[in-house]
């Protein structure tokens, strides 16, 4: 099992943090519909339970009870049209954003935009529930601080479109950010919510062009975070201390190696570390 667990993490951390994220929302996507048809086959009962615990509820009460919804809602689609569009724009935008930002920034500033469209729709849902309707959920108010804030940050970076040639990447922007609010129609909480992810792209954008970047707090505080879990319980990916302690040479150099992976992504590698680990890991196959 502890070999299994090794090779999914290696598996794992060698994926880019774009692809990490698009596979926690296409995973949460169909396990929600999964456990809906199950529930609903088994017992006739709410085929929505999972994406009911997992979007930010209409109402204060509820919020209160269930507060790690301010986050999981950028994580949650159960639409998978609407969640194929916004990964595919966040795929597309993501391998422009790296070629100026860092990995870290990217997730700050996917977590920013979410936390974004969520303090809008908190503070008409919460003050107005007649305006509110149903949950918050989706991932759109994220992608769009990403897509925003990479236009801002290198405007004129082009791209190859169908039909149109060489067109810089701010007017693509642009284009996306009307069709996104247009896609609200007349749900004006909805376009309120991903004007929120639109207005921490600009703010991430501007002050990245003044040498500031806002992502940097919320970095520092998941990074406090990650290291109180690991040192309050054992990390279930690691092989036991005494394995470790006794290991050989190779598996020791892998280990360093996974840690760099960790902290700064598989791109940070030199060309002999990825030799290392790609040959540790075949032979483990």
């Amino acid at each position: 099992m502890a070999n299994y667990l090794f090779r999914f993490k290696a598996w794992w951390l060698t994926r880019s943090l774009a692809i990490r994220i698009i596979i926690i929302n296409v995973a949460i996507l169909f396990i929600g519909r999964i456990t809906g048809v199950i529930i609903s086959a088994a017992s006739g009962g709410d085929a929505t339970i999972v994406f009911d615990w997992l979007a930010m509820p209409p109402v204060i009460g509820q919020w209160l009870a269930r507060p790690w919804t301010t986050i999981t809602y950028m994580f949650t689609q159960e639409d998978v049209w609407h969640t194929a569009l916004n990964m595919l724009w966040l795929y597309g935008f993501a391998g422009i954003f790296r070629m100026a930002c860092t990995s870290r920034q990217l997730l700050g500033l996917y977590l920013l935009g979410g936390l974004g469209g969520a303090v809008l729709y908190a503070l008409v849902a919460y003050t107005d529930p007649w305006a509110a309707g149903s949950g918050l959920m989706g991932s759109s108010a994220a992608v769009l601080a990403v897509i925003t804030g990479t236009a801002i940050v290198i405007p004129d970076f082009q791209v190859r479109v169908f039909l149109f040639g060489m067109v810089r990447i701010k007017w693509i922007a642009l284009i996306l950010a009307i069709v996104f609010l247009a896609g609200s129609g007349l749900n004006a909480i909805s376009a309120l919510t991903h004007l929120g992810g639109i207005a921490v792209g600009v703010a991430f954008g501007m002050q990245m062009r003044r040498g500031h970047d806002i992502t940097a707090p919320l970095n520092r505080l998941l990074d406090s975070l990650a290291n109180l879990l690991r040192r309050k319980q054992p990390d279930p990916w690691q092989r036991p201390k005494e394995n470790r302690n006794t290991a050989s040479q190779p598996q020791r150099n892998v280990d360093d190696v996974l840690d760099k992976i960790k902290h700064s992504g598989f791109s940070s590698l030199t060309d002999d570390e990825k030799r290392r680990f790609f040959d540790f890991t075949n032979r483990r196959n």
